[in-house]
C-alpha cells in the first residue's frame, strides 16, 4: 500500500520529561509522523494503547496504517486540506521513550510529551485532536493541560476516568502477566492477558454471529484468541503492558477545567466505556457539547471496525477547520 508523502521524526525534547507520579525520562524522545502540508491545520490522531504514529501509510510501506480505512473514507481527513499527525506513546510501540522499571506514566504525561514534540517541529497549535480509547483519554488530558494549544477535541469511547469494571479486568490481566513471569513464561502471560482483553473489546452478539455456538464455536473463538494473543506478545514486553495498563487505570481529568470544545462519541454496546459515563461527562463539560451515538455490534472496537460510520460522523461534525 502506498499513501501520501509523509515524514517520520524522532523528536528529542529539550529537557527531561518530569513525570506526574514522580521521576523523569531523560532524555525523552517521541516518534511522530507528519502527513500533509506543514501550512495546513494540524489534526492529531491518537488510538488505543497499541496504536502508533502510523495512522496512515506512506510510500514504501506495504501495510496500511492503523486508521487508514477511516482516513480514506473521510472527506475532511483525506481531502488534502489538513496535515495528519500521529504519535508513538511513551512505553508503547514505536520509537518513543519507555519509562524506567517502576515508573508510572499517566495520560497527562503522554499529553505533555506529545504537545512538546509537536511544538519542537513547529506545530504550536493543534487544530483538532481525534482520540479513541486510550487516545481519547490523552486528548482530554491535552485539552485540560494545554488549552491554548488545542482548538477542538473529538473523544471516541473515552471518558474523564476509567470505569471500575474496566480497571478490574485490567488488574486480572496484569496478574496473569505476573504469573507468567513467575513461571518463566513471560510472553505466554502477555498473550493470555491480551486474549482476555479482546473479550472486553468486543460484544457477545458479535462473537455469536462470528463464531457460532457449541463445540465448533468454542474451537473457532479459541483459535482466534490464541492468534490475537500471540501476535500481541510478539511485539510487547510485560513491562510495557503493565505500564500502559496502569496508565489507563490512573487516568483522571477534571472536566470543569476543560474550556476547549469537546465532541463525545459513545458506542452503546461498549462495556469498557458505557454510554452513561459519557452522558455524565457531557454534563460535567457544561451540557452544551455534542454527544453522538455510534451503533455497532463491535463494542469498544467500533472505532476500528466501523470505518465508514466513523468517517461519516467526523465529516458531519467538522465541516471545516480553521488554519492555525
Amino acid at each position: 500500500m502506498s499513501g501520501p508523502a509523509g515524514v517520520d521524526r524522532t523528536v528529542r525534547l529539550d529537557g527531561p520529561l518530569r513525570l506526574e507520579r514522580g521521576g523523569a525520562i531523560d532524555p525523552c524522545v517521541i516518534g511522530l509522523r507528519r502527513v500533509g502540508s506543514a501550512d495546513a491545520p494540524a489534526v492529531l490522531v491518537l488510538g488505543g494503547i497499541s496504536a502508533t504514529r502510523r495512522v496512515i501509510s506512506v510510500p514504501g510501506e506495504t501495510t496500511a496504517g492503523w486508521w487508514e480505512p477511516v482516513v480514506r473514507a473521510s472527506r475532511l481527513l483525506s481531502g488534502g486540506t489538513v496535515q495528519l499527525i500521529g504519535a508513538d506513546y511513551l512505553a508503547g510501540e514505536g520509537v518513543s521513550s519507555a519509562p524506567a522499571a517502576g515508573q508510572t506514566v499517566t495520560t497527562g504525561d503522554q499529553a505533555d510529551a506529545i504537545a512538546a514534540a509537536c511544538a519542537a517541529i513547529g506545530i504550536g497549535r493543534i487544530a483538532l485532536v481525534i482520540g479513541a480509547s486510550y487516545g481519547g483519554m490523552v486528548a482530554l488530558a491535552l485539552a485540560e493541560r494545554r488549552p491554548d494549544s488545542v482548538g477542538r477535541v473529538i473523544a471516541i469511547s473515552a471518558a474523564d476516568r476509567s470505569h471500575p469494571m474496566a480497571s478490574a479486568g485490567r488488574w486480572i490481566q496484569r496478574e496473569i502477566i505476573r504469573l507468567g513471569e513467575a513461571a518463566g513464561r513471560p510472553q505466554a502471560g502477555v498473550a493470555l492477558a491480551r486474549a482476555l482483553a479482546m473479550t472486553s473489546y468486543r460484544t457477545a452478539g458479535e462473537f455469536r454471529a462470528r463464531f457460532g455456538a457449541g463445540d465448533s464455536g468454542a474451537r473457532s473463538v479459541t483459535a482466534w484468541l490464541e492468534q490475537r494473543g500471540a501476535a500481541f506478545a510478539a511485539r510487547w514486553t510485560p513491562a510495557r503492558c503493565r505500564q500502559l495498563s496502569e496508565s489507563l487505570d490512573l487516568h483522571s481529568v477534571d472536566p470543569s477545567r476543560i474550556a476547549t470544545p469537546v465532541t463525545l462519541v459513545a458506542v452503546p454496546s461498549d462495556t469498557l466505556v458505557p454510554l452513561w459515563q459519557l452522558q455524565l461527562l457531557r454534563e460535567r463539560l457544561g451540557g452544551s457539547e455534542p454527544l453522538h451515538l455510534l451503533e455497532s455490534a463491535y463494542g469498544h472496537d467500533a472505532f476500528l471496525k466501523e470505518p465508514a460510520a466513523v468517517a461519516r460522523l467526523l465529516d458531519r461534525s467538522l465541516p471545516s477547520l480553521e488554519a492555525h
